[in-house]
């Protein structure tokens, strides 16, 4: 059967034409935002008017219903389609879920399964009119299912969209505003045209002009595309990235005219008018003028103080130029008030934990009473003084930290052999910390026994040592000579009394130690007396600072950790988010360690798994340098050859980061404890090994706070792997 071309199908030719390139273009620009969606709507509207290009040239009436009907796949896609692109243009993602999207189909679905089986009902069509011999069109009698399905529907779709569009260009800066009106006047084309005709209106009787007027819609769209660049700047949800950030965002061009501000800039600079677009920065609305002064300086970042009714607020002020648009720049105002106070506040805590230190130590050293403190396998890990000389004769407080009494007996013994009365302290000593482990109460204890030989009575006091989940971790102790007490017994009874009274504030003491007794401490005394000593030279002096910085290094380490401890268990450690360059901390560990990593003769590899552009992520940074400064220090306290390893890699919506490293290795029944406070993998009688034992324990709250927790793989003897995730969020900057 011949088709009849005419005038009617040319236009028809043309306008899918347009459609179809437009598809093409938008298509090939499929990653930027709206593009995909503009790319769908072209599609079906070419092939809604390339269908119609049959309808008019078809020479039956039986041939002409059938490709409207095929044609109805564009008329009934096109407007839920527009919606969808209006939508996703406008920044309201959240209705275009999976769910809402069905919903919009299921209309347009009904009424196309109406049309296909509208010769059996006529819901859709009632009746045809003759086929004019001057157009070869034909006019369609309408019915409810058409009615409703299609234009009410329709016309649903297009007030929502245009009120979404209505709103949206009266409240962006005026190149969104641009696209907006050039999206809204494309859009009404096709729906003056429908009106045309579904009235009497129609020009020429039996001819829709619906797919026609898309070619004035295509026009409109592709000038949005190439003069307004409508799909390099379709713009996210300004209330969910712009409006409701903390901190101040202008975009000023280059005569510092105002052309988009978000409501946290205005309250920063003092600014009461909502309609500031296009005037001066440094107009008179502006009232904080010391931020204007900023703003407009040539330096690109800048700090200043600004006095308020409530008193100083600090600000950072930071300058980017935008590329696209030569001497325009945008400005982002940071209130870092809130930062500086915590960063005094961290000082202040770090300066009163460091007093409480040192005022505990001198006063524990100082005591004539024997302090102590054990772990539940009964090792010292806090010793005074006063026991080193009189109990254990180790030759300074950090002798004892790791071993049991039974190490110093047996040394004893082998020095002495033959001597049975000549040290017999130990059996007596572990059985009493058994008892407090077995009932978890204080309990005051007579021991008695020979130390080198001489006979020796001990008043002691021991209590449990709890976490603060209540779970027992040690033993406390206290202990005084009471010999000639009780050789005396009026002496003893006096001495008995006393500690009577002294028994309740000493147990109470002793228990609140748990939390303050924590590491081994080295001889920073020892080196103090030796710098005093007028008989050292210059090099052996500079050895002895050597020593006292690193041993300070490492009291404040402690120290440090045990602030982390404390607030982690307090619950106070709240996650603090910012951009992060990720390749620049990796840069930092590298400048930390190398040295130290080259002097051990191990290799230090990075690994970074994103370029410069795409390693900015929103993390916590201080969480995370501290989760991998305490892997990095465990790997090169461990690593004696080999190499050691910290990268991370790009997994989809995650960051992998791991350290790595061809160490000693931990041993599979302790890689789950030495992430336990005061655990580390070495816990021999002679562990050559540093450290408090709660760095882990550290990293393990950290990355439960931030992710997943951390992870390990490792065999003895060929190293070890520590890895975990955070959630890929990346830095979206502005153009």
């Amino acid at each position: 059967m011949n088709y009849i071309f005419t005038i009617y199908s040319l236009l028809f030719l043309i306008s899918s034409m347009v459609s179809f390139g437009l598809a093409i273009i938008a298509w090939k620009r499929k990653r930027e935002r709206g593009t995909s969606e503009l790319a769908w709507l072209m599609l079906f509207a070419g092939l809604w008017s390339f269908f119609v290009i049959f309808e008019t040239a078809s020479p039956t009436l039986e041939l002409k219903i059938f490709w409207s009907k095929v044609a109805y796949v564009g008329a009934l896609t096109t407007p839920v389609l527009y919606l969808i692109l209006v939508l996703r243009f406008v920044g309201k993602d959240k209705y275009l879920t999976v769910k809402y999207q069905i919903a919009l189909w299921v209309v347009p679905f009904i009424t196309f399964i109406l049309t296909l089986t509208n010769d059996y009902h006529g819901l859709v069509w009632t009746g045809y009119a003759p086929i004019s011999p001057s157009t070869n069109l034909t006019q369609y009698y309408h019915g409810i299912a058409y009615w409703i399905g299609n234009v009410m529907y329709n016309y649903i779709l297009l007030i929502i969209t245009s009120a979404y569009l209505l709103t949206f260009i009266f409240e962006r800066m005026s190149t969104f505003r641009t696209q907006g009106l050039y999206l809204l006047v494309g859009s009404l084309c096709p729906w003056v045209a429908s009106v045309f005709y579904i009235t009497a209106k129609n020009p020429v009787p039996g001819l829709d002009l619906v797919p026609q007027s898309m070619v004035f819609s295509g026009i409109l769209f592709t000038i949005a595309i190439y003069r307004n660049r409508f799909l390099d700047l379709i713009p996210v949800a300004r209330e969910t990235l712009f409006e409701t950030l903390g901190e101040g965002i202008i975009v000023l061009d280059t005569n510092n005219r105002v052309q988009d501000i978000n409501n946290t800039a205005r309250t920063f600079l003092g600014i009461d008018s909502k309609n500031i677009t296009g005037a001066n920065i440094d107009s008179d609305f502006v009232k904080v003028k010391s931020i204007v002064a900023a703003i407009l300086s040539d330096h690109p970042d800048s700090r200043l103080d600004v006095s308020g009714r409530l008193g100083v607020n600090s600000y950072l002020i930071l300058k980017k130029k935008l590329k696209d648009y030569p001497g325009s720049k945008l400005v982002i105002i940071r209130d870092i008030t809130n930062d500086i106070l915590k960063e005094k506040q961290i000082k202040l805590s770090n300066e009163n934990y460091q007093q409480l230190y040192n005022m505990f130590r001198m006063m524990s050293d100082n005591m004539q009473d024997m302090l102590w403190a054990k772990d539940l396998e009964k090792r010292y890990i806090f010793v005074n003084n006063s026991i080193c000389n009189n109990f254990l004769f180790a030759s300074d407080i950090s002798e004892p930290i790791g071993k049991t009494d039974k190490y110093f007996f047996d040394r004893e013994f082998a020095a002495n052999p033959g001597k049975k009365q000549w040290h017999t302290f130990g059996t007596t000593c572990s059985d009493s910390d058994q008892v407090i482990i077995d009932t978890g109460e204080p309990a005051r204890f007579e021991e008695e026994g020979y130390l080198r030989g001489r006979y020796y009575v001990m008043d002691v006091n021991k209590a449990p040592i709890f976490d603060l989940s209540g779970k027992m971790i040690g033993v406390v102790g206290s202990a005084r000579e009471i010999t000639q007490e009780k050789l005396n017994k009026e002496e003893l009874v006096i001495a008995k009394k006393k500690a009577e009274e002294s028994d309740t504030l000493k147990s109470s003491f002793l228990t609140n130690l748990s939390h303050e007794i924590r590491t081994p401490m080295n001889s920073i005394t020892g080196f103090l007396e030796l710098l005093q000593s007028k008989d050292i030279n210059i090099d052996e002096q500079q050895t002895y600072i050597e020593q006292l910085k690193k041993s300070s290094g490492r009291i404040l380490s402690t120290l440090n950790d045990i602030i982390e401890v404390s607030k982690i268990e307090a619950g106070q450690i709240q996650l603090e988010e910012n951009n992060v360059n990720l390749n620049e901390i990796l840069d930092y560990f590298v400048n930390k360690y190398i040295s130290e990593a080259t002097e051990r003769g191990v290799e230090f590899i990075v690994e970074k798994g994103l370029d410069n552009n795409q390693a900015f992520i929103i993390t916590d940074r201080t969480k995370l340098i501290s989760i991998l400064n305490n892997l990095v220090k465990n790997s090169i306290k461990y690593t004696y050859s080999g190499y050691i390893k910290i990268g991370y890699r790009h997994n989809e919506e995650v960051i992998d980061f791991y350290v790595e490293d061809t160490g000693i290795g931990i041993p599979k029944e302790r890689q789950e404890i030495i992430f336990y406070r005061f655990v580390q993998a070495e816990q021999s009688l002679t562990r050559p090994y540093e450290g408090s034992g709660i760095g882990l324990s550290i990293v393990k709250a950290y990355t439960e706070l931030m992710g997943n927790g951390i992870n390990l793989i490792s065999e003895p003897g060929k190293g070890s792997k520590f890895y975990f995730s955070l959630n890929y969020k990346p830095v979206v900057f502005p153009n």
